[in-house]
């Protein structure tokens, strides 16, 4: 695995199906990173199982301001779809720019949430064109199979820690934050570090296929234009 490191103009997004997937599979790299950093939740955090459905929603829009305060990003919201529904609410993530981010997290496709494992194929359709919008795949539920890049949170694990314990409302019910660190250390074997996040980078389509024929960028606009592929350039430019 390679350390993955940013330039001074990236940005980044997470996006993230619960209010806390951001802090558990990614919480590391947001302390780490933060100036680069916004962060899209989808749902509503209604159906938890417990407590009136509008006063649960107002617990979980308090957890993720005072988590996102604590790890100092400043750009979040929430999109307020209903739990268990994303799949079925992909226009909403479709409505976000995300081609203008250089870099956009996202559960990876093999987890087993309904809400998680929907969002790689969709993020991917959605960035098929993009070419500069690379695609960082994290680990809640289900590991990375191949992870390639990493981010060392060896002397961050505390805060990550202090980050997760903000989300109460689910804490309670299952020991997260400690399962989720116990991955990270046990992911430092690979890289002979103590605690590390572990990603899967990933490109779409376009940049995929520009790839395999090792374009220089100059080269990649001259190819869109000479197969007519100006729809997408232009599409590029106003994003």
């Amino acid at each position: 695995m390679d350390s993955f490191c940013l330039k001074d103009t990236d940005r980044c997004l997470v996006i993230a199906p619960h209010a806390d997937d951001e802090s558990l599979g990614c919480g590391g790299a947001l302390l780490k990173y933060f100036k680069h950093f916004d962060v899209v939740v989808l749902t509503d955090g209604s159906q938890c199982g417990y407590k009136d459905i509008e006063e649960i929603k107002k617990i979980r829009l308090d957890e993720l301001k005072a988590a996102m305060d604590y790890a100092q990003i400043k750009n979040y919201k929430n999109l307020m779809i209903e739990d268990r529904t994303v799949r079925f609410n992909l226009d909403k993530l479709r409505s976000l720019k995300i081609h203008k981010y250089d870099y956009v997290f996202v559960p990876n496709k093999d987890e087993n949430h309904p809400d998680h494992n929907c969002l790689y194929e969709e993020v991917k359709k959605i960035l098929r064109y993009s070419l500069k919008t690379k695609i960082v795949c994290y680990e809640v539920w289900t590991p990375v199979r191949k992870p390639n890049f990493y981010v060392d949170i060896s002397d961050l694990v505390d805060k990550k820690f202090k980050l997760i314990s903000h989300y109460k409302s689910q804490i309670n019910n299952r020991d997260y934050a400690n399962k989720i660190i116990s991955l990270n250390n046990y992911r430092g074997l690979e890289c002979n570090k103590d605690y590390i996040e572990a990603f899967c980078i990933t490109y779409p389509l376009l940049q995929s296929f520009l790839s395999l024929f090792k374009f220089e960028k100059n080269e990649q606009h001259l190819l869109i234009k000479v197969f007519g592929l100006r729809i997408i350039h232009n599409f590029h430019k106003k994003s």
